[in-house]
């Protein structure tokens, strides 16, 4: 049986540039427009989002699917970074900055999450919705969690993360069939 499972990344979000994780910031106006956007002209029957506001708002938004709200498709937890910019960060430690984003499977953020923990449970997740037997699936989480399904697809290893452009409202189609796994990427502004 083919099944799709469309990934689509939140929108742009209200406030300036942070490292948000699992800082709660709600979507901008033209966020919601550019995820409407990016999912016009597909269908789903079953819809789950990270219970982040910037996902789930998407999701409330739609009525006549299953939906549910799963934790596991949360971004990575950026510890003491959350809600600072890349400018504050770097006059605090510049090197652990860098050294983050050169390698992020070496190097966790101070008191946040690790890439191997981000790594397991979105894998977790993304078995779990592989297993279920909706036609066409829409998940709406974050940047990280979709790089590391896109990385599992595609064998990317998890130092090469930053590499892998996924812009707000990028739309990610993936098919899955006994004939193996086909990867579509479009929508926001870069896929």
């Amino acid at each position: 049986m083919r099944r799709n499972i469309l990934l689509l990344r939140h929108g742009e979000v209200q406030g300036e540039a942070v490292y948000r994780g699992h800082q709660d910031d709600p979507l901008s106006p033209l966020g919601l427009q550019q995820m409407h956007a990016s999912t016009e002209g597909y269908t789903w029957t079953h819809m789950t989002a990270s219970p982040s506001q910037r996902c789930a708002a998407f999701m409330h938004a739609h009525s006549g699917t299953t939906q549910a709200l799963d934790a596991r498709w949360q971004e990575l937890y950026f510890g003491t970074w959350e809600g600072q910019t890349y400018a504050q960060i770097c006059a605090q430690d510049r090197q652990l900055i860098d050294q983050f984003w050169q390698d992020p499977s070496r190097t966790t953020p101070p008191q946040g999450e690790s890439l191997a923990s981000l790594q397991q449970r979105v894998m977790a997740a993304w078995q779990a919705a592989c297993a279920q037997p909706h036609q066409t699936h829409l998940i709406v989480t974050h940047g990280g969690p979709i790089r590391i399904i896109i990385a599992h697809l595609t064998g990317v290893p998890l130092a090469q993360l930053p590499t892998i452009p996924v812009p707000h409202a990028c739309l990610s189609h993936i098919k899955l069939s006994e004939h193996g796994v086909i990867l579509h990427q479009h929508g926001g502004s870069a896929c």
